[in-house]
């Protein structure tokens, strides 16, 4: 993994990651001067051993009945059930 510093057309200066087989992972703003750029890069290498991992793929919260989930049927509606069955209303 590397750090690659560039100076764009427009002056200004930005950063990317890229992988040892030059794959981008992340690219970084632009900066008006090269000190912010070589700043950031090394606080970046320095910070990045301890970086925590943040995995929002797992769920914190049960799913919710999918909309076309069927109701049980009765022969007369209890409207006491109305708004606690967990089923979004239509």
């Amino acid at each position: 993994m590397k750090f690659v510093i560039d100076s764009p057309a427009d002056g200004r200066y930005a950063f990317a990651v890229l992988t040892d087989d030059g794959q981008l992972l992340a690219q970084g703003r632009q900066f008006g001067d090269k000190s912010a750029v070589l700043g950031v890069v090394a606080d970046m290498m320095r910070e990045l051993g301890g970086a925590a991992v943040e995995d929002l793929t797992e769920a914190t919260h049960p799913p919710h009945a999918p909309a076309s989930a069927e109701v049980p049927r009765r022969d007369e509606p209890d409207m006491a059930d109305l708004g606690r069955s967990g089923i979004p209303p239509v």
